[in-house]
Formats: C-alpha cells, structure tokens, sequence
C-alpha cells in the first residue's frame, strides 16, 4: 500500500489555506460529477437530516479553527442557498468526508490526496458537508 504523502488536514491545523480549500472543492465536484450507475447494488444512502449532519461538521471545524470566520459564514451562505437543490440531487459521494481523510503538504498548503472511499455511495452531496 502507497501512503499519500503531506499531513492530514487535523494535523495541519487551521484556518487552511483558500487554494487548498479550492482544490478540494475542485475534486468533490470531480466526484460528485461522476455518472451514479457507477456505484453497483444498493448504495442508496437516504439522508434523514442534513441539517444535523451540517451543524454537526460545522461544530467540529469551528472547535479546532480550522476555518476563519470568513470561511464558515461563506459555506453556510453556500449550504442556505443550494440546500433544496442539493438535497433533490444524488450523486456519488465519499461518504465519510472529514479534515482527516483529506491531505495536504504542508508548506505549500496544497492538496496531496483525499482517502478512504470505503463508504463510497450515492447520496445528496450535501452529505458531504
């Protein structure tokens, strides 16, 4: 097995750098823009509340800084604006998308590799938030 190389996004501690939170939406987007068909048997995950789901990830970024204030208030303008739009839409989704599964160099701040892809299924993207 090949480790992706750079540190965990925990382990880089915050707030992350913008180009690095942009190559990580880059790359959900890549995924989330994947045909679903190529997800066999019944990955259906039904999400049963996005909202606790929401608050719940936004928790664990603000008790460690990992976002400035000016981070958090833009993804909850995202998350207010496209949340019945997301919610209508399934896709292929990583389904276990936390700072600890993602990794990025550490003095360039750049995305090395996004891991485990063991919870792979097809859901709202919102889900990933």
């Amino acid at each position: 097995m090949t480790r992706v190389p750079g540190v965990s996004l925990l382990d880089l501690g915050g707030p992350w750098p913008e180009v690095l939170l942009e190559e990580i939406a880059r790359s959900l987007t890549q995924l989330h823009g994947l045909p679903a068909q190529l997800v066999a048997g019944d990955a259906l995950m039904r999400v049963i509340d996005i909202d606790a789901c929401w608050w719940q990830g936004m928790q664990f970024l603000r008790e460690r800084a990992l976002m400035t204030p000016e981070q958090q208030s833009a993804a909850q303008t995202i998350f207010e604006t496209k949340r019945g739009t997301l919610e209508d839409r399934v896709s292929i989704i990583q389904g276990d998308f936390w700072p600890h599964h993602c990794f990025a160099d550490p003095t360039t701040g750049r995305l090395t590799g996004i891991i485990d892809f063991a919870d792979v299924c097809i859901a709202p993207p919102a889900w990933e938030f």
